[in-house]
């Protein structure tokens, strides 16, 4: 049973976590309305107390969460259009400063943050292709270089990173759960 419930006002996206200040917090978005929505969380997980709101634009189709030298950012791509950017969310959560913009090819499916020997990376995956990436992100958020470039199956929905061992991988297909 969950420690508390809580009814948001927006039709979100996307939801990622976020640590602004050592406190963790959630980042809604809303591709519909470009909104982003920043909660805290509150008393252990109990409940979440809005921080803030800004419009970053229209569309985007994934928001991943980085750190980079302990401090808040996330990626930011629209998988129609290879929109891309790095922002940095500032300390208190009530705005962000784009760090970096670009375009990508379209086509891009799903992300995952991903720490490599301490340093920020993310998986990248084309769902059509089976195109995968890890690409490494610059350290002031300037950019993303890739690092290793292969080809999964295709048709994967999402893609979650983890360690085992030392050993980074994951992936997920909804269609047969493996």
């Amino acid at each position: 049973e969950p420690v508390s419930t809580h009814t948001a006002k927006d039709a979100f996206s996307a939801i990622v976590p976020l640590s602004l200040g050592n406190t963790p917090h959630l980042l809604g978005y809303s591709a519909s309305s470009g909104e982003v929505v920043v909660n805290r969380v509150l008393a252990g997980g109990a409940n979440l107390g809005e921080r803030s709101r800004w419009n970053i634009g229209l569309g985007l189709t994934s928001i991943v969460p980085l750190s980079l030298g302990g401090e808040a950012h996330f990626l930011a791509y629209d998988r129609t259009t290879g929109r891309v950017a790095i922002d940095y969310v500032y300390p208190n959560g009530e705005a962000v400063e784009v760090k970096w913009s670009s375009g990508w090819s379209t086509g891009w499916t799903a992300f995952a943050p991903l720490q490599l020997n301490g340093t920020q990376h993310f998986v990248g995956y084309k769902s059509a292709t089976g195109r995968t990436v890890i690409d490494r992100v610059d350290a002031k958020g300037l950019g993303a270089t890739t690092v290793w470039e292969g080809v999964l199956p295709t048709g994967f929905t999402s893609v979650t990173a983890m360690t085992v061992h030392g050993i980074s991988t994951g992936s997920y297909d909804s269609e047969t759960c493996t």
